[in-house]
């Protein structure tokens, strides 16, 4: 499945924090081996068309527009309803646990 991955910086601090860690059980080399997966895969993404205004959140207009040009079959969030106007350009919209669900099916 192709996806966009986008705020890297930001999904690495979130990841750090310590209430996370704790929460699931991970610890920061655990963190370090997830984000370093994900930079394996991550591709950069030519956006070649915009579809604001559409999203009510400026940061998820480019997440929207990252997926739509770079061609993704979904973006994971957890931030669902916000994303809802995109169903409309074919876009698929899951969350985390839904997607791993499908990937272990």
């Amino acid at each position: 499945m192709h996806g966009v991955i986008t705020h890297f910086l930001c999904d690495r601090n979130q990841l750090s924090r310590e209430e996370i860690r704790q929460a699931t059980g991970y610890g920061l080399e655990d963190v370090a081996a997830v984000m370093r997966a994900l930079a394996t895969i991550a591709e950069g993404v030519d956006i070649s068309f915009r579809t604001r205004p559409m999203l009510s959140d400026v940061a998820d207009e480019m997440v929207l527009e990252a997926a739509l040009n770079g061609q993704a079959e979904a973006i994971v969030t957890h931030n669902v309803k916000d994303f809802r106007p995109a169903l409309g350009l074919g876009m698929t919209v899951i969350t985390p646990g839904e997607i791993v669900r499908r990937l272990n099916t």
